[in-house]
Parts: structure tokens; C-alpha cells; sequence
């Protein structure tokens, strides 16, 4: 049997699967690309939700992360500007605001140098615990 001759082979007795496979993944890349624009109450929504977890768990810089969850806090207001009259879809955007705003406080925080008002203030409470220990002893 020649090389062209195990070719057509090949292709002949795979071909079905290799259109399949062509097919799921053509249909997931629009899944996922539709997924992105979707809102509070669409089908697909909980996929974007999902993705943007995904997406956001592979960042590995502090920064990136903060410009992400900053993209996904200007996404969640822009999808509640949209969404008026509905309290249940509202509420739950809230949450969801409300969550990002605390994970960008946190990121900011963690990079945030020590000033030296918290070094004084952290020497504070130290002396203070060293003291008070030392009364409780006596």
C-alpha cells in the first residue's frame, strides 16, 4: 500500500469523526462568544459567569488581576444600567458589584506599601498587648 493509498485510507475511515469534532468545536466557540454578551436573565449568562471566574483564576499578576475584576465591575454596572424595574436581577447584580468592589479593595490593599503612620500604629498595638500581658501577670 503506497502513502496516498493509506491517505485516503486514513481520511475515509476518519472522516466522520473529524467533521464531528469540527462541528462541537465551530459550536462551542459561538457558545462561548455569545456567552459574553449576555445578561442577567439570559440563557447564557451563568456561562459568562463562569468564564470570567475562569479567566480571572489565571492571572497571576496583581495588577492584571486588578484591571480584570475593574473590566468586570464596569461590565456588571453597565448590565444592571440595563436591566431597571426587575428587583430580583437587580439584587443579584448588587451582590455581584458589590463582591468585585471588595476583591479590588483587597488587591489594592495587598499592594499598597506600608506607610509610616501603620508602622506607628502597628508598634502601637504592640506595646499595647506587651503591657497589658505584663498587668495581667502581676
Amino acid at each position: 500500500m503506497s502513502g496516498q493509498e493509506k491517505s485516503k485510507s486514513f481520511l475515509k475511515e476518519y472522516k466522520i469523526p473529524i467533521i464531528t469534532a469540527g462541528v462541537i468545536f465551530i459550536l462551542g466557540g459561538t457558545t462561548v462568544g455569545a456567552s459574553n454578551s449576555a445578561g442577567p436573565g439570559d440563557l447564557l449568562y451563568p456561562v459568562d459567569l463562569k468564564l470570567e471566574a475562569i479567566q480571572g483564576s489565571w492571572i497571576n499578576n496583581s495588577q492584571g488581576k486588578l484591571d480584570f475584576t475593574k473590566a468586570v465591575l464596569e461590565e456588571r454596572k453597565e448590565e444592571k444600567n440595563k436591566i431597571k424595574g426587575d428587583e430580583v436581577k437587580e439584587k443579584e447584580l448588587d451582590e455581584k458589584i458589590e463582591e468585585a468592589e471588595d476583591e479590588i479593595e483587597e488587591i489594592e490593599a495587598a499592594e499598597a506599601p506600608e506607610t509610616p503612620e501603620s508602622k506607628e500604629d502597628s508598634k502601637k498595638i504592640e506595646s499595647n498587648e506587651g503591657t497589658e500581658s505584663n498587668n495581667t501577670t502581676e
